[in-house]
């Protein structure tokens, strides 16, 4: 998506007056996310004070008009538990959104994004199962870590973390406050939230880790049938093949995975399915999540798993989460600790399917197949996205 003008925000004004905004002033870039904009800006807004809101401005063709409302609805179910910012305002057209702005004072969580250099990106031939790691504390965690897709903290500061599993430790933690606490202690500020997950009512649209897998791999076969139709072959449309002929490859461990997933589901609940460190803020002595978009009525192995892969926790600190959330888990058999390899494996899954999709959406607007006019940033996109996807498939 290009930057905005100041013809962008003449007519992003005009439209918030429209919604009942007034005094708008002071805009300023969040972020270019990639598939939508967030911009800050001042108002007064139902007889308030001037304050800071959140505009965001969504891809038309990213969801369909359907899915914004699904969003919309899981977003306001997240809302209810504080545990979301509340939605403000939203256009007919699900284009656009205005939520409560939530400054980041003291600290910006997305401190906590896991690095992933592509040197550490193999697997183990004699890898150990999930259950024995934790049974033997870790004992080889490194070779945890590399195969779930975990990055080992080899450079973290040493004072941002903790050794949670030390019942020393565990009393000293429990006298620092929040702000301490979500800086050395992070673990404890994430199941947090996920327990609070558990709370929220279940959305009305469920699907389940295969329909979704089978939804991305059907659409994906669609769009290599469409691309090799096309016989416009070039380098990276092999490279996109390639990786997604790769990925196929391991259907059978896929669907393994999936069944193991599955097997351990009491009762699907409410899932964000994203939550990684930049869709997380602090605020009040907690998490609120942000961005919706793949909100829904699922197995809940997928939130813990998407908090692995993407925060940089420490082998101790994952110890903690994984035992702590899954203890006595009530959408969760006793035996779940038994997927969370299999969870880790789907989340990478997702995340190449993901890239590879945005890849070709990319590559279509730049050779016309979908009749698009190409941005200035759609090739750095397009590479962007086929080294995202280079990247995860090696998770896989």
């Amino acid at each position: 998506m290009a930057e905005c003008t100041a013809d962008d925000f003449r007519k992003f004004e005009k439209l918030l007056m429209q919604a009942g905004f007034c005094e708008i002033s002071d805009w300023q870039y969040l972020n270019l996310g990639l598939s939508n904009k967030n911009f800050r800006f001042l108002a007064k807004y139902s007889d308030c004070e001037p304050q800071f809101f959140v505009l965001r401005q969504n891809q038309s063709e990213m969801l369909t008009e359907h899915a914004r409302r699904l969003e919309l609805e899981n977003w306001q179910l997240a809302s209810q538990l504080d545990i979301a910012a509340p939605l403000i305002w939203s256009s007919e057209d699900g284009l656009f959104y205005v939520s409560r702005f939530i400054a980041q004072k003291a600290f910006d969580w997305s401190y906590w994004q896991a690095e992933v250099p592509a040197k550490q990106f193999r697997l183990y031939s004699d890898r150990q199962d999930l259950k024995s790691c934790l049974t033997n504390k870790l004992s080889n965690s490194t070779k945890l870590y590399i195969d779930l897709g975990m990055v080992p903290l080899a450079t973290v500061d040493a004072s941002k973390l903790t050794a949670a599993s030390k019942p020393c430790e565990q009393q000293r933690l429990s006298r620092l406050t929040f702000e301490a606490m979500i800086q050395r202690a992070p673990e404890r500020a994430l199941l947090e939230l996920l327990n609070t997950l558990i709370e929220v009512p279940a959305p009305h649209n469920m699907i389940s880790t295969a329909e979704q897998w089978h939804h991305y791999r059907d659409r994906l076969m669609a769009i290599s049938a469409q691309l090799e139709d096309s016989k416009l072959l070039n380098p990276q449309l092999k490279h996109w093949q390639a990786m997604l002929n790769n990925m196929l490859m391991q259907e059978s461990e896929i669907e393994s995975w999936l069944q193991q997933m599955q097997a351990n589901l009491l009762t699907p609940q409410f899932c964000h399915r994203d939550l990684n460190p930049y869709n997380l803020l602090v605020e009040n002595d907690r998490l609120v999540c942000i961005d919706f978009e793949y909100a829904c009525c699922s197995n809940p192995l997928f939130d813990l798993a998407s908090i692995l892969c993407t925060h940089r926790l420490n082998p101790d600190q994952q110890q903690w989460l994984i035992e702590n959330y899954l203890e006595n888990h009530p959408n969760l058999k006793s035996a779940a600790i038994d997927s969370v390899y299999a969870a880790c494996k789907i989340y990478w899954l997702f995340a190449t399917s993901w890239a590879l999709m945005m890849a070709a959406d990319e590559y279509m607007g730049i050779v016309g197949l979908d009749n698009s006019e190409s941005e200035p940033e759609t090739v750095k996109n397009l590479a962007d996205y086929l080294q995202f996807a280079q990247t995860y498939l090696r998770y896989i």
